[in-house]
């Protein structure tokens, strides 16, 4: 075998070291990591595995819209309390909310553009406000995730509708039908998530407008869907590290939290108790906070630097195909 070609063998390992590595050695990374994640959290399987339980969980279309529509069972809660408040109530919550999303928004869409240009720069790797984004990036930037967001909506409805459907039937064929409405909506619940990841850097760190962005996203897509499916299943599988590495510490915090909190109680005046319960209950939120901050960071390292081999002069082949490639001779030439 070449030794390029051996080269280019390890990509995703090669991809996840550097990944970690940066991740790892910027924790105050982890910050913008945590904002990022409320567009975007970078685990594309993550997010079918949450419309998956979301459509086996539903007993009805009208619960599934209401319950996993962003948003929506608040408004409709909100709305039903209008009569019980007074309009100078109302329209100082009402411009509060408002207010609070639109910041979360601006912040979180300024973390993302952040993040990724701090990737392919070599300098201020640790300044948090050293970032400047012009506002045509950071709208198109916008633009994309909220795009990627109604489209798994609406996909997450049609198809917990058509599931419903061949639920309720009594067809004989209703299960081939269940299973063929898997094989039509997964993939493309999958490629817009690919294409919302890829086209956020396209946008961010070629300065390419947003349609050029997606059109170039879906290129590098086809020509490398294996490839970057590999890459989406590894960062979910690490995920699921993160997930287990975040219950051991939070149960280690819960311990020691148990314990000072008895000693406070036994020991100590009574005072003291109420600092206890408000430490321990900021741990447990800034644990979180960490985890979700580090595995995001993580995660857009990780594609961001796929990106780049992608798109390198090398030919770069899936791990599946390189397997292939040992039992049929010639596929990797």
């Amino acid at each position: 075998m070449p030794k390029t070609q051996r080269k280019h063998n390890s990509v995703h390992s090669v991809v996840l070291k550097k990944a970690w590595k940066e991740m790892w050695h910027h924790k105050t990374w982890w910050v913008l990591g945590f904002f990022a994640a409320f567009l975007n959290t970078g685990g594309v399987i993550d997010a079918l595995t949450n419309v998956l339980r979301h459509v086996k969980d539903v007993n009805s279309i009208h619960e599934h819209v209401l319950y996993n529509t962003p948003g929506l069972l608040f408004v409709t809660e909100y709305l039903g309390r209008l009569s019980e408040s007074s309009s100078g109530r109302i329209a100082i919550t009402s411009i509060a909310i408002v207010i609070l999303l639109v910041g979360i928004a601006i912040l979180s869409v300024w973390s993302q553009s952040a993040l990724f240009m701090r990737f392919g720069s070599r300098k201020k790797k640790h300044a948090l406000t050293s970032h400047k984004a012009d506002s045509k990036t950071l709208w198109h930037v916008f633009v994309t995730n909220i795009f990627a967001k109604a489209c798994l909506v609406i996909l997450t409805n049609l198809f917990a509708a058509a599931m419903l459907v061949f639920a309720a039937s009594n067809l004989d064929w209703h299960v081939l039908g269940r299973f063929g409405t898997f094989v039509v909506f997964i993939p493309i619940i999958l490629i817009v998530g690919y294409l919302s990841t890829f086209g956020v850097i396209e946008i961010v760190v070629k300065k390419k407008p947003l349609h050029t962005a997606l059109l170039d996203a879906w290129e590098l897509l086809k020509a490398h869907w294996l490839t970057i499916t590999e890459m989406a299943l590894v960062l979910f599988l690490i995920s699921l590290g993160f997930v287990v590495a975040y219950i051991v510490s939070l149960l280690v915090i819960i311990v020691i939290y148990v314990i000072l909190f008895m000693l406070a109680v036994t020991l100590s005046p009574t005072f003291l108790v109420i600092p206890v319960m408000i430490i321990g209950s900021l741990a447990v939120v800034l644990l979180l906070a960490a985890f979700i901050g580090a595995f995001t960071t993580f995660a857009y390292a990780s594609w961001y630097h796929l990106y780049k081999h992608l798109g390198g002069k090398l030919p770069i082949y899936s791990k599946t195909h390189r397997i292939l490639a040992k039992h049929v001779p010639g596929l990797i030439r």
